[in-house]
């Protein structure tokens, strides 16, 4: 059976003390914590010198799709987060 995934439209929020973008998919119903590198926003969305969000937010389709890719990877029924590097596009 194929997994069911989503984005709501739910903000991202920085995490400054994990130098991250966190944003929420729904796999299957359940709410899965994601999240970006700070580094992965800098060296493969050229966002040096660019406020994080605003980078997120014009890579958001890309984001969305690596982050569906490594979750149909997973277990769709583990409580997990997943956060994606440079390593992950």
């Amino acid at each position: 059976m194929a997994v069911s995934i989503n984005f709501p439209l739910d903000a991202p929020k920085l995490n400054l003390r994990r130098n991250r973008i966190e944003f929420v998919a729904e796999v299957d119903g359940e709410r899965v914590l994601c999240a970006v590198t700070q580094s992965a926003l800098l060296s493969k969305f050229h966002g040096m010198g660019r406020r994080p969000l605003d980078v997120f937010h014009e890579n958001r389709e890309r984001i969305d799709a690596v982050a569906t890719e490594w979750l149909r990877k997973g277990s769709p029924d583990c409580d997990f987060t997943l956060v994606l590097t440079a390593d992950h596009f």
